[in-house]
């Protein structure tokens, strides 16, 4: 194109047209660069196949899957794994999103995260790992309308201890309350039965 001047700020400059000290600069730049890649890729190749591999880690999150609301005692005892290695397994899959925790007292719950239980279920699954509730359901399942009185005559327990575990129950709706009169009677929620009784 005549009359248009391509030289100085708007001009086309080659590497070699750049100054010394910019084009070591970036050929060191470069170096580096390449050394990084090809020092650190078979590391972060190296992880991801670990973690997809690791025996162990998917024998717990098997175990998990198959056992909801499992401490890390029962794990311990189960598959025979020292603590120190069962929490650093646990960490990196509750760190990856394959398992939730849920807290009770002093305890910790895992449970497999593939959508299968609300937050309410997994309430009721750890409630009903206390001997205490699990003994309540049962007898609200096998007495459906029950009064908390009655509950607490069959236990042998007063009838504060009953009303402590009911109010717990209920509020993980495990089981559902039915007023007659002044009288409270209980029964399961029908939707979580099934999955208690398993």
């Amino acid at each position: 194109m005549p009359g248009v001047d391509f030289s100085g700020a708007d001009g086309n400059e080659t590497f070699a047209d750049l100054p010394l000290w910019v084009q070591v600069s970036e050929i060191v730049c470069l170096i580096f660069s390449l050394f990084a890649i090809i020092k650190y890729l078979p590391v972060l190749i190296g992880k991801t196949k670990t973690y997809r591999k690791n025996p162990k880690r998917n024998l717990i999150l098997d175990y998990i899957s198959e056992n909801p609301g499992a401490t890390l005692s029962d794990i311990e005892r189960s598959l025979m794994i020292n603590r120190g290695t069962l929490r650093y397994h646990i960490d990196i899959l509750n760190s990856s999103h394959k398992i939730s925790i849920m807290h009770r007292g002093n305890k910790a719950h895992l449970f497999y995260n593939s959508g299968r239980y609300s937050e309410n279920q997994k309430k009721a699954i750890v409630i009903s790992g206390n001997e205490a509730a699990m003994r309540i359901i049962s007898i609200i399942d096998n007495n459906p309308g029950i009064t908390n009185k009655q509950i607490a005559v069959i236990l042998g327990v007063n009838k504060g201890t009953v009303t402590y575990h009911i109010r717990k129950l209920k509020e993980a709706e495990t089981i559902l309350e039915e007023k007659a009169g002044t009288q409270k009677m209980y029964s399961i929620n029908s939707v979580l039965s099934s999955k208690l009784k398993n």
